[in-house]
């Protein structure tokens, strides 16, 4: 077999069949709560349902040469909803509303309680996964940061000991996730938030925009597109720098939260300029 020069993946979510989503729902905004509505096969059918989506995503990206392949997020209402409401101390059920960064009114959980992981939420996702492809595999677990700003707090009254508690649980997350086996690889350094890409040598692009059209309507990042050789060849090094030095985990055990003076004094200096 020829040698790989250049491992290709996915980003984001494979796009949900018609006949398991209501697109038109979908398309109204990114749910923060759960939208059972969204689903069009009732609750006794539904994960059989999923499954199959999964496996027609599954066999799409096998088909198109994708070497590092995902589950499609077929079983989520939206990246972090699935995980987020899984969680002890949210309150799902009678959401809150908070002003998003457009402006828009958006329904989003209440924390209610301590925030405790009580069991696998994405493990079965995993294990199907890895058990219907022989290809390198990968899932997406959402931040803490990323939840901490998607629910109204009513208990701690202080943003980085919630994030803390959503850290513990992303961590517990993950161990169960390892021993699945899903691939991770830890960065090490600065925090990147920015998704970027070089093409040829040529063109990049760098930025946080989601290039489909419910970003387009609804959010309000974006992204510089170059066609700049000096400019694709500083983000090639940099890449190159954050893949030499990436951690590759292999045991449950090498997943820990940092608990140093460093850590402590970066985490209270990202939440105070939040």
């Amino acid at each position: 077999m020829a040698e790989t020069l250049l491992q290709t993946t996915v980003v984001g979510s494979y796009p949900q069949p018609d006949w398991l989503v209501d697109r038109q729902m979908l398309s109204k905004g990114v749910p923060r709560t759960r939208v059972k509505d969204l689903w069009r096969v009732s609750e006794p059918w539904l994960e059989q349902a999923q499954d199959d989506a999964t496996l027609l995503a599954i066999r799409d990206m096998e088909r198109a040469g994708i070497d590092v392949i995902t589950d499609g997020e077929m079983r989520r209402e939206s990246y972090s909803n699935r995980f987020a409401t899984a969680l002890e101390g949210i309150d799902d059920e009678n959401p809150a509303e908070i002003v998003n960064r457009n402006g828009s009114r958006t329904p989003v959980p209440r924390v209610v309680g301590k925030i405790r992981r009580t069991g696998p939420v994405e493990l079965r996702d995993m294990q199907f996964l890895r058990a219907n492809t022989g290809r390198l595999a990968k899932i997406t677990l959402p931040g803490p940061f990323t939840m901490g700003q998607q629910v109204k707090d009513e208990f701690y009254k202080d943003a980085e000991a919630m994030c803390m508690d959503y850290a513990a649980a992303v961590n517990e997350e993950a161990h169960d996730l390892v021993k699945a086996g899903a691939e991770v690889y830890l960065k090490q350094g600065d925090t990147l938030h920015s998704k970027f890409m070089v093409v040829d040598g040529l063109y990049s692009s760098v930025g946080s925009y989601n290039y489909h059209p419910r970003s387009q309507r609804y959010e309000g990042e974006m992204t510089i597109n170059s066609l700049d050789t000096q400019s694709a060849s500083q983000l090639t090094s940099a890449f190159e720098k954050d893949i030499a030095i990436a951690r590759h985990i292999t045991a449950p055990e090498q997943i820990v939260i940092p608990q140093n003076t460093f850590t402590v004094l970066a985490a209270r200096y990202f939440f105070d300029q939040l």
